[in-house]
């Protein structure tokens, strides 16, 4: 198992070889939000919540985000599944700032609007980041449009090649 590049990586390059990397890019950073102290809302499914982890601990280190209101919300199946689950507990008990919820689909049901709307900061007008497969993110932008946070402030990045997530 496993991605097609580390799959490569672990059956083609020997210990001697030299590689050509690159650093990270892309436009889904924090930076979409730095100029604002608009509350930030991270949520992720599955294995989204794994980028958006950094994201969470430079929200909460970095001086020009470190006071804002933080919403960290993950969908999963059950607890037993969810990554991080710990880290986000300890982060949420030493920052009086954030806020942590989660949804598990298999005793609660996916993640609607409804509830989505009980975990958004009342003031809709915040900063959220999307991270999760195409169909939660189709979902989730489309609750998030009808709740009244504006579409300038929702940013996403796709696991594969980009998509939309217009309906």
């Amino acid at each position: 198992s496993g991605g097609v590049v580390s799959n490569h990586l672990h059956d083609n390059v020997m210990v001697g070889d030299k590689l050509e990397l690159y650093p990270p890019s892309g436009e889904f950073t924090l930076q979409a939000a730095a100029s604002t102290i608009k509350p930030l809302v991270f949520l992720t499914a599955g294995v989204g919540i794994t980028p958006a982890m950094a994201m969470l601990q430079e929200s909460l280190r970095n001086e020009s985000t470190a006071q804002r209101e933080v919403r960290f919300i993950h969908c999963v199946r059950s607890k037993e599944e969810q990554a991080f689950y710990d880290t986000v507990s300890d982060l949420a008990a030493k920052h009086s700032n954030l806020q942590q919820y989660n949804c598990y689909s298999k005793e609660q049901g996916r993640l609607n609007e409804e509830k989505l709307a009980e975990w958004l900061p009342a003031d809709r007008d915040a900063e959220v980041f999307l991270l999760g497969t195409q169909a939660f993110m189709v979902d989730m932008r489309k609750a998030l449009l009808n709740l009244g946070v504006p579409a300038t402030q929702l940013h996403w990045e796709f696991f594969g090649p980009a998509a939309s997530l217009d309906v």
